[in-house]
């Protein structure tokens, strides 16, 4: 399942949240340990461009992981929408707190190119992991590496400069600008439309 992921082939790069290389062994001593168990958890389903995930006010009830396509987490403020997120290929995609808590979602998954997932039950996974305790610990990486995510965007929102912060993001996944439209970018990187056009000019002319 992980190691099909398209753009993880391409571009060698790893997740910005969690790191697949992380839970990745775990993974296969799950897939060695629970056989037919391990194929009744995940659903392999592709949907189109615009389709989405989660939308605001509802109540999550899988998680999802990225095996191809990229998909943006926004807010919907009066007419504006802002990019909060983006999820790439070889990533899980969830919002933890809304499915804990089993509290209404404050935001919208929505996909931003055809994509391949494969979708998991929150409460199928929860019968699952009584049985298999590794599972607990592929949760618990995976929780820790998205705090840490977060964390970090943080610091770099309040350390690093626009420009700065739009060289990091293409450093680590240069292919963004190809499938994400560029309003989204500058709304997940805090900045215009106008701004991100002056950044790339700029950095064209050097």
């Amino acid at each position: 399942m992980i190691e099909n992921c398209r753009l993880r082939k391409e571009y060698g790069c790893n997740s910005l949240r969690p790191s697949v290389d992380s839970v990745l062994d775990k993974l296969r001593d799950f897939e060695s340990k629970a056989g037919r168990d391990y194929f009744d958890i995940f659903n392999r389903i592709e949907l189109k461009k615009n389709s989405y995930l989660l939308r605001e006010g509802e109540i999550p009830t899988s998680v999802w992981f990225l095996e191809e396509g990229l998909a943006r987490l926004f807010i919907q403020k009066k007419e504006k929408e802002i990019t909060c997120d983006f999820f790439f290929s070889s990533e899980f995609i969830d919002l933890y707190d809304s499915s804990t808590l089993k509290t209404p979602s404050y935001v919208n998954i929505q996909l931003l190119t055809d994509s391949v997932l494969y979708t998991i039950n929150w409460a199928r996974l929860e019968v699952i992991k009584k049985r298999y305790p590794v599972l607990a610990e592929i949760e618990k990486i995976i929780v820790v590496c998205y705090i840490e995510t977060y964390k970090k965007r943080i610091i770099e929102f309040q350390s690093l400069t626009s420009t700065e912060r739009y060289q990091k993001l293409i450093k680590t996944h240069p292919y963004i600008i190809l499938q994400a439209p560029l309003t989204q970018v500058a709304s997940y990187l805090g900045i215009n439309l106008e701004t991100l056009s002056r950044i790339r000019q700029k950095m064209k002319e050097m």
